[in-house]
């Protein structure tokens, strides 16, 4: 039996990583952020950003890969756009190592521009 809250990364990697990887096939690409490549992933788990979302801010892990998916994405999209972007700031000042969209979503220009601060 294997405990998943106990699985740790044998090593640390950075988000650059991710993209240069030939053996992994995550078909990402790069909408922004570019200064944060050298960002370190810690820990193997990934993390949906509902709550955070929601104004949660402490539950953010930094070390994990942020998911945003197509519910996370439709809540951003039906708030106001201060109220996204007061949002988005709150989070990435937490400076989660990378923010992933899934699903084919379009990313918001407001998650762009906070992303690139």
């Amino acid at each position: 039996m294997i405990n998943y809250s106990d699985a740790t990364l044998e090593a640390t990697i950075e988000v650059k990583d991710l993209f240069e990887n030939p053996d992994k096939k995550f078909e990402l690409k790069l909408l922004a952020g570019e200064k944060g490549l050298s960002r370190e992933i810690r820990d193997p788990h990934i993390q949906k950003l509902g709550l955070v979302l929601a104004g949660e801010f402490h539950y953010l892990d930094p070390y994990r890969i942020q998911i945003l998916g197509k519910k996370e994405i439709t809540y951003l999209q039906s708030l106001k756009e201060e109220t996204q972007k007061d949002i988005l700031e709150k989070t990435v000042e937490r400076s989660p190592s990378c923010l992933i969209i899934s699903r084919g979503m379009t990313s918001p220009k407001t998650l762009i521009d906070a992303c690139n601060r």
